[in-house]
């Protein structure tokens, strides 16, 4: 190829050439390039063979990658730096550039030209540069300090000690911010005055707060360098963290205050004096006592008015590092001073004396009084008769009074420095104490608690109460205790015990006769009310419905007293519990009095009843025992009352917000009761007079039982009488009242036999008793139902695995096996094969604890005898429910 006139230009110049012949695959090298790779331009053939054995393995694919798209279209080649091997091996930096510079009628390239420059050296240069950046970039990165650079007022670099301070996850959390969000406000306006003053600024360090991220101020040493950054006015900040000097600073400052201040304040004479007895500093009080600052004199001329040391002086060992304390008596004002001299160590090596001189006459005085206080405290402690001591942590004895001394019989000599186990002579007794003593040092508080010893007038019983001993650090060092002899209180309080127990003994057996007794009159009466029932429904004469009347009648008596008795026994043992429930006021004073309607219409009194409207219908309370208060007393009106009218009446007496309080009077015109008698009545088995049981009957139980839970109830009974004159009985009882009342139900249209809903029971009936059976089978009869009867529970048993029953009702107490066994048998089969048939407990035994016990040994429902075929019949209909 034939050089030109750019051929000439090349050649003086560092560049090297090539011309690419594309089609043919051949390079034409300048000398320079020639030169550059160690060849002559006849050394051999320069094509992409060529090229590639001189560019360095390591950027070939790079240079060719970048060729190979710029032929394709892809990319212009601007400039390509890489690493050419020459032929002597020596590598170079290269810097190379292309360009297509003809094509085909296809538009294929066919010919490339372009340039290389040795860089190697510029490449050297740029290598350490990057080194001197790194090795700068790591002494600001390690630098211990903060440093900071920011342009225009915000940061553009921290350093990690800057970020760490700031407490800040990285630099770049800070990055654009502005600076001086980072600065106290209180510097804020110091630190932009110095900035803003460029590098002529006088001062170009400074100490100022910065804010940590949380606020948190710290005080830093601030230098402030200007320079050139990227082009801009920067500032490079180097902050040293001075927040421990500065705290230092302070503390020595406050020190030096608080020294100061206790100086000016200590109700004494200080002065320091060096080692030649010159006066270096005196207090204002000695400066006022003596009359003249005496600064720079002698001690013992300007304090004493001494020609020489004072012989007292102490210097000598004081200088040597001794302090020295004394107490002495002036004979010139007669008072007490304490005196304390003490080394000083200066800054400069020396050692001067610091004299405190304190009037202590008062303290004198007080320790004087102390000391008469201490044997009047002795001889108080010796006359007190209850044991007191102080132990050390090992329970030794460190002081005792007399009384210790007369419970232990020995002297307090052989008592103080021992423990318990010693002077009692009893290592367990030692030992029982000794953890008393652990537990009170253990818990720092006081604890009180009984301990039981030996001494010599037998085994004795102590209250005793224990406090830690506290040394003037509050650092518990033992116990102090006070021990009173309470074994004759023991002994009391063990007998109460026993009386107590045998008061609840005796209670209990009352109350399970009383239970017993109720059982055995219940089975009889069961047979004699439920044949009654049987009885009246049958066709009879006038003259037998008569007898029959008599019958029934004398069983609700009877099942009354029986009530009674059990109601008595009840509220005697605790055992009544209130049920607060709504109920109508008006329908429970109705209910109450239809109980004795046809008694009063047989004898021909008059009822009367007044109830105003303003009186509260609707109330929440206990409407069984109100029931049963106005039984009793309108029961009482109607058995006493030959002639005349009952009358019934309630009144409102007070009302705060929904609570009221009911007044309900029972007024007669009966037989009376003498006035000295009004009290009596009301307790139990009492009436006013004995012959009144005689003529009227009764057990003197109804009163007592009305009057206690009245009580209960929370109101009052009170009555009214005289002998001739008709009684009045009224009681006020606090109720709830509520909106809206609860429904009536009309008891007049209910038929005396209730009717069963529903598909007839196949029913098993269990009970020992022949006319219960027979009772029971005919009314259950009557109501549709199909009976299957057993004896015992052995035979109910037998006939439940036999048969198919709907419900069982099942008798508690009976021979050869008890409802109980049978019924837990019943499931325990049930358990093991599937199915669940309702039981019924039909017991005599009529106390709430009785149902509760039932039902929760397998009865699924609960009927106390005498039966009231209602009641069966309701509580048949609950078991059934969901079968």
């Amino acid at each position: 190829m034939a050089i030109d006139r750019n051929d000439l230009i090349l050649a003086v110049s560092n560049e090297g050439f090539w011309d690419w012949d594309l089609t043919t695959d051949r390079a034409y090298l300048s000398p320079r390039y020639c030169e550059l790779a160690g060849y002559s331009p006849d050394d051999t053939i320069f094509d992409s063979r060529f090229f590639k054995t001189i560019i360095h393995p390591e950027d070939s694919e790079q240079v060719f990658t970048t060729i190979r798209e710029h032929l394709q279209g892809a990319r212009d080649i601007s400039v390509i730096e890489y690493r050419m091997i020459s032929r002597d091996g020596m590598v170079r930096w290269m810097e190379g550039r292309g360009k297509i510079v003809a094509y085909d009628d296809q538009g294929k390239a066919t010919r490339m030209v372009g340039t290389i420059i040795d860089i190697t050296e510029r490449k050297k240069t740029e290598a350490l540069l990057k080194e001197s950046e790194e090795r700068f970039r790591s002494i600001v990165e390690k630098s211990p300090n903060m440093i900071m650079i920011h342009v225009g007022g915000r940061f553009v670099y921290l350093n990690p000690a800057a970020v760490r301070s700031f407490g800040i996850a990285d630099q770049w959390e800070y990055v654009g911010k502005p600076v001086g969000e980072t600065i106290h406000p209180d510097f804020r306006d110091r630190a932009r005055e110095r900035t803003s003053a460029g590098p002529g600024h006088p001062d170009p360090k400074a100490e100022e707060q910065l804010l940590r991220k949380d606020g948190t101020p710290f005080w830093v040493e601030v230098t402030d360098i200007p320079f050139i950054y990227e082009g801009h006015p920067a500032v490079q900040v180097i902050a040293v963290d001075i927040t421990g000097r500065k705290q230092s600073e302070g503390a020595l400052r406050e020190s030096e205050e608080k020294y100061r201040a206790m100086i000016e304040a200590f109700d004494g004479y200080i002065y320091i004096c060096s080692q030649e007895y010159r006066i270096e500093f005196m207090n204002d009080r000695l400066i006022e006592r003596t009359g003249r600052d005496a600064t720079g004199e002698y001690c013992y001329k300007a304090l004493h008015d001494l020609d020489i040391v004072c012989g007292w002086c102490v210097n000598d060992q004081v200088y040597t590092g001794a302090s020295i304390r004394w107490e002495v008596q002036s004979p010139k004002d007669g008072r007490w001073y304490e005196v304390s001299n003490s080394p000083i160590y200066n800054a400069n090596g020396t050692i001067s004396k610091q004299a405190m001189i304190t009037d202590i006459s008062e303290r004198k005085q007080i320790e004087g009084a102390l000391y008469e206080s201490k044997i009047l405290l002795n001889e108080v402690m010796d006359g007190i008769p209850d044991p007191i001591y102080i132990k050390d942590r090992d329970s030794r004895i460190l002081f005792a009074n007399p009384a210790l001394a007369r419970v232990v019989g020995k002297p307090l000599a052989e008592i103080i420095g021992r423990t318990d186990g010693e002077y009692y002579g009893d290592p367990e007794v030692g030992q029982a104490l000794r953890g008393h003593d652990l537990a009170v040092m253990a818990s720092g508080r006081t604890e009180i608690m009984e301990e039981t010893v030996s001494t010599p007038l037998g085994r004795r019983t102590f209250l005793s109460s224990k406090v830690p001993y506290r040394s003037l650090k509050s650092d518990i060092i033992g116990i102090i205790g006070v021990s009173r002899d309470i074994t004759e209180r023991k002994q009391q309080e063990e007998e109460l015990k026993l009386a107590k127990e045998q008061a609840e003994a005796a209670n209990l057996a009352k109350s399970e006769f009383l239970a017993n007794m109720s059982h055995e009159i219940r089975t009889p009466m069961n047979g004699i009310m439920g044949m009654a029932s049987l009885l009246k429904l049958t066709e009879l004469s006038d003259e037998q419905q008569e007898y029959l009347d008599c019958i029934q009648s004398s069983s609700e008596n009877l099942l009354t007293l029986i009530n009674d008795i059990l109601d008595l026994s009840k509220v005697e043992a605790g055992k009544i519990v209130l049920e607060l429930a709504p109920f109508s006021l008006r329908s429970c004073i109705s209910d109450a009095v239809r109980v004795h309607v046809l008694k009063m219409h047989s004898k021909g009194l008059a009822l009367q009843t007044d109830i105003p409207a303003q009186v509260p219908d609707a109330l929440t309370g206990d409407q069984l025992r109100l029931k049963q208060i106005l039984v009793n007393l309108i029961g009482n009106a109607v058995k006493f009352t030959e002639k005349g009218e009952i009358s019934v009446s309630a009144a409102l007496l007070e009302a705060h917000g929904n609570t009221a309080l009911i007044r309900i009077s029972v007024s007669d015109t009966g037989i009376g009761i003498d006035t000295d008698a009004i009290d009596a009545i009301f307790a139990p088995f009492s009436q006013a007079d004995s012959s009144t049981t005689r003529r009227y009957g009764g057990t003197g139980l109804g009163l007592s039982i009305t009057r206690r839970f009245v009580d209960l109830m929370g109101g009052k009974i009170w009555a009214e009488s005289a002998v001739g004159g008709g009684s009045l009985f009224q009681v006020a009882i606090p109720f709830m009242v509520n909106e809206p009342p609860p429904e009536q139900r009309d008891r007049r249209s209910e038929s005396p036999l209730p009717s069963w809903e529903g598909q007839p029971l196949c029913i098993l009936l269990v009970d020992d008793q022949e006319i219960s059976r027979l009772f029971t089978v005919r009314i259950l009869q009557k109501m549709g139902h199909t009976l299957n009867a057993a004896q015992n529970g052995r035979e109910a048993v037998e006939k439940w695995e036999n048969g198919a029953f709907d419900i069982i009702l099942m008798d508690v107490q009976m021979p050869v096996m008890d409802g109980v066994e049978a019924t837990r048998i019943i499931r325990w089969c049930e358990a093991a094969t599937g199915g669940h048939t309702p039981i019924i407990a039909l017991t005599a035994h009529a106390l709430k604890e009785d149902k509760d016990r039932l039902l929760g040994q397998g009865f699924d429902g609960y009927v106390s005898k005498p039966l009231e075929i209602k009641v069966l019949n309701s509580e048949m209909k609950r078991c059934m429910e969901g079968k």
